[in-house]
């Protein structure tokens, strides 16, 4: 099974801030890029890039966010390093300081003429913003058009296209939005014709991290983990992905997905993607805690269980939406909603191999698609992924 190679249209570089991703030799997983915010302030850019689906049928465009200074996209030149689906996991410490600025020189858009400063547009939808999903962000810089700059007037377009405009998390010292409170995961999206700009890739993940790897238990101060996996949800349907695909024609009432991604990967329900195989490795004795963070950016519900051949592996519930349960709760599988995040944490003691996995289901009756739904276009909507748990 081809499971798509994704290639960049531009050229770029990082600017203000490094990215230190990690990955062992020893196992082929799609590390998602962690930018830790902690360190200083991050410009970002939005580019696009393509990549070819498991059918071989198609090669669908997709905009994403990056690391950089002065923006990318289809022609431009840029400074954007390495872009990826999902953009890069950003993180920040309780009650820090930090500024995101978006650039959007030569950034992709949907249709319609656009000139930077104060001009008219013949397409509203121009433009991108960046929203902290389920972060409680003063309104200026929470990136929803309608609320956090100025409406339209005279057909100008709703987004302020002034390039450089900067996000400014916990900017006043005397109100402080992002504490211990949100320690856990959350996501950050493009707000701008939310639909298409979703599906289109602009999203990634946003973790609060307590010190020490303090997993958010209540009634559990002492809880932590050693290791984490980002497990981005998302789907595609190709109809969004057209030029045709603007404004609010009818395609966006009738979502029909076709394919199904985890981390920007798919699965075909049977094998495993080697780019969704993760190791873990234990000293004789060792025991360690792993963090599964479920980010939902997907259109549809989804089912998350952890496989042993037939049988359902506990696990341990303990964050939803970025915010503790008072008590966390075992379970053998939870639903995702879209727009949702739950983080779960497995124990880990001896040489095993898991087989955590996804089932997208149907928003109207959560039954699954399969080959025979949807007027069979569904390559798949089962991805299975493999933890192997191997003992030195």
């Amino acid at each position: 099974m081809n499971y798509g190679i994704v290639k960049s249209t531009i050229i770029t570089t990082v600017t203000l801030i490094s990215i230190v991703v990690t990955q062992s030799p020893s196992y082929a997983e799609k590390v998602v890029p962690i930018v830790d915010l902690t360190t200083g302030a991050l410009s970002m850019s939005v580019t696009s890039i393509t990549k070819n689906m498991s059918d071989n049928n198609e090669a669908l465009e997709f905009w994403v966010f990056c690391p950089g200074g002065s923006g990318g996209g289809m022609g431009g030149g840029g400074m954007c390093n390495s872009p990826t689906l999902p953009s890069p996991t950003l993180t920040l410490t309780p009650n820090t300081a930090a500024d995101v600025t978006l650039n959007m020189m030569m950034a992709p858009q949907e249709d319609g003429s656009i000139t930077m400063g104060n001009s008219s547009f013949s397409n509203p939808y121009i433009g991108h913003t960046i929203h902290l999903h389920g972060l409680d962000m003063e309104t200026q810089y929470d990136g929803v058009p309608e609320t956090f700059q100025a409406e339209p007037v005279n057909n100008e377009s709703s987004v302020d296209l002034r390039n450089g405009f900067t996000y400014k998390i916990n900017s006043d010292s005397n109100n402080i939005r992002v504490d211990e409170r949100y320690i856990g995961s959350h996501m950050y999206h493009c707000h701008v014709h939310t639909v298409k700009h979703l599906e289109m890739g602009m999203y990634g993940g946003f973790v609060v991290k307590g010190s020490g790897n303090k997993a958010n238990w209540i009634n559990n101060s002492g809880g932590s983990f050693d290791e984490e996996w980002i497990m981005m949800l998302s789907t595609v349907d190709p109809t969004y992905h057209s030029t045709a695909a603007q404004g609010d024609s009818d395609i966006f009432a009738d979502y029909n997905p076709k394919y199904f991604l985890v981390n920007g990967e798919e699965g075909n329900g049977i094998t495993i993607n080697p780019l969704l195989s993760k190791t873990i490795i234990l000293a004789q004795g060792q025991t360690k805690n792993v963090v599964i963070r479920l980010m939902g950016m997907h259109s549809t519900n989804a089912i998350f269980s952890i496989m042993s051949g037939s049988n359902k592996i506990p696990f341990t519930l303990y964050n939803i939406d970025g915010f503790a349960l008072k008590t966390p709760s075992t379970e053998t599988s939870v639903e995702l909603s879209p727009g949702q995040t739950k983080d779960v944490m497995i124990t880990l003691d001896k040489a095993i191999t898991y087989n955590p996995q996804i089932a997208f289901t149907d928003l109207r009756n959560n039954k699954e698609f399969n080959v025979k739904y949807s007027d069979s276009k569904v390559v798949s909507s089962i991805v299975k992924t493999e933890l192997i748990v191997t003992q030195n």
